[in-house]
């Protein structure tokens, strides 16, 4: 039901609040398109163990996800060879 309200063109801040739902800040931005890419950067400190860091390719020791970034998915093939 709150989902609903919230969406609802008409309603406003005001009406949030009387109600007792989450009044949005409206800051929020989506994070567009990126300007640079994505690198894997693989380490293997022992045998049949592999250490996988994702970094951005502008600043790749910075451990931080860049802005509007939740997270990352990695895929894994195995075929024959």
């Amino acid at each position: 039901m709150s989902n609903f309200i919230q969406r609802y063109p008409k309603t406003s801040n005001t009406d949030r609040a009387e109600i007792g739902i989450t009044v949005r800040s409206g800051t929020g931005f989506p994070a567009g398109v990126p300007r640079t890419r994505p690198v894997a950067l693989v380490d293997s400190p022992a045998r049949l163990t592999h250490h996988l860091r994702l970094v951005d390719e502008s600043t790749p020791t910075r451990r931080a996800r860049p802005a509007g970034v939740l997270g990352a998915e990695v895929w894994s093939a195995t075929v024959a060879a």
